[in-house]
């Protein structure tokens, strides 16, 4: 034998991984899925893309109809908690409060999870939950047990993200941001169609608050059904993260080892998810969601309760005021935010939404006062359009700064920000407006959210997408 290799052994030709191999194996389309998934991204034939659109539009279908039941309740829920049951505005910040607080652990929880076992069972966990959470509320016998109920009814995490998390697997980044703001005029949608009917279901064919409060929980089973017979999974198993065992197969007691960070990721994020994102840029995006959030807040607990002392008006009229709010947010998304988008970019559509929305609500009060109702409404309408701007602004901005098999967590933890902020700015806007009157929760709330705007440019200057 010579240089190890038997006399006459036929010599194999040489196989260059990065050329040979390559070719060798089978080419798959940048952002394509094979079959098991059912989808594609792009690269892909018409036929696979139509079949694509159909099954967002599916999905899509099943979170209007939720977000539709939610909305009923919107106008119906805070005068349930202050009239039928007693409360007051610290009840009301108490109850959205405990709401965000299971939301911040299961949205969490629930969106690592998403990118281990797919979308699906996540998202139909998260319609039969909000659907038996309405039926919970609606038969609240006391203060106590509405706040109770709302608590249990945010454990799922919410739908939000996980729609979120699903249009990103179905997009790609030059046509994500138009996706996202499709997602959001669904939320603009809810707050038209829910609050408007619930207004007439109550001013014209007599229905009680609790009949509408489980018609709220009828919606989401319904989506719950449409979501189990008609939706694909978008995440399909050679795109999901495995979850990390913590001890390998040979030994309980030694740690398993990290092989592939990209693939093996904590539940609950942990090393190798960091591995995954940009730490500064997905920190900073938080951080900016969580103090516009904390400026949000303000509105849901103390709105119903500025209404009734400045002008006298009820349900009815703050269904309508939605009704309002939502006609004017799902403009924005449908006409004016991917324009906004490419004249802006991600960061300054973000310091945008963030500058409306902290203006809206720090002068909503002082208008309300010198100004009387019309001049309050378009400080409403600026919060309106700030709040439409943000809801796919800042999803769009945190997909920059995950990979695709990330998109679930970032996602997650971006809405546990929210779930954070919402939890501390629900109680306090209750207490201080209970204590000091409206100015200055809504002042304070107002800086906040520029503040907000602040640090998503910050992650443009200190950030590098991934």
């Amino acid at each position: 034998e010579k240089g190890g290799r038997r006399p006459g052994a036929r010599r194999l030709p040489a196989v260059r991984p990065s050329t040979d191999c390559e070719a060798a194996m089978p080419k798959v389309p940048a952002g394509m899925v094979d079959k098991a998934g059912g989808y594609a991204a792009e690269g892909d034939d018409d036929k696979s893309d139509l079949k694509r659109v159909r099954g967002w539009s599916v999905i899509t279908a099943g979170f209007c109809l939720e977000l539709i039941g939610a909305g009923l309740s919107f106008p119906v829920l805070p005068y349930f908690a202050l009239q039928d049951l007693g409360g007051k505005a610290t009840h009301l910040g108490m109850m959205a409060g405990f709401f965000s607080l299971s939301q911040a652990v299961g949205a969490g929880v629930f969106g690592a999870l998403s990118d281990a076992i797919g979308r699906k069972p996540l998202i139909l966990n998260a319609f039969v939950i909000a659907g038996c959470g309405w039926l919970l509320t609606s038969l609240a016998p006391s203060i106590n047990w509405l706040i109770a109920a709302r608590g249990l009814a945010g454990i799922s995490g919410g739908s939000i993200p996980f729609m979120q998390a699903i249009t990103c697997d179905m997009s790609v980044a030059t046509d994500r941001a138009s996706m996202l703001a499709l997602v959001g005029a669904s939320v603009g949608l809810a707050t038209i169609i829910g609050p408007a009917a619930a207004a007439l279901l109550e001013a014209y064919l007599g229905l009680n608050r609790r009949l509408i409060l489980a018609a709220s929980g009828g919606f989401g089973l319904t989506a719950f059904l449409i979501g189990y017979w008609f939706f694909v999974e978008s995440h399909p198993q050679e795109r999901r993260r495995r979850q990390q065992s913590l001890y390998n197969n040979n030994s309980n007691k030694t740690l398993a080892p990290y092989d592939d960070a990209e693939a093996a990721i904590p539940l609950c994020g942990g090393r190798g998810a960091w591995e995954g994102i940009s730490c500064v840029g997905v920190s900073l995006c938080c951080l900016g969601k969580l103090l516009t959030m904390l400026c949000f807040a303000v509105m849901p607990a103390t709105y119903p309760a500025l209404l009734r002392d400045s002008f006298g008006f009820g349900d009815i009229e703050l269904g309508l005021i939605l009704f309002f709010g939502g006609v004017v947010g799902a403009m924005t998304q449908l006409c004016v935010l991917t324009h906004l988008m490419h004249i802006a970019g991600p960061h300054g559509l973000v310091v945008i939404g963030a500058t409306l929305l902290g203006f809206g609500l720090a002068l909503e009060p002082p208008l309300a006062a010198a100004l009387g109702f019309q001049a309050h409404l378009m400080a409403v309408l600026a919060f309106s359009v700030g709040v439409a701007i943000l809801l796919p602004g800042f999803a769009n901005l945190v997909s920059l700064y995950s990979t695709e098999a990330h998109q679930g967590w970032a996602q997650g933890i971006l809405n546990s920000s929210r779930a954070c902020a919402l939890i501390l700015g629900y109680m306090c806007a209750g207490v201080l407006y209970d204590k000091l009157g409206p100015t200055w929760p809504y002042l304070l709330g107002g800086v906040m959210a520029l503040c907000g705007g602040a640090a998503a440019y910050a992650a443009h200057l200190l950030a590098t997408p991934v």
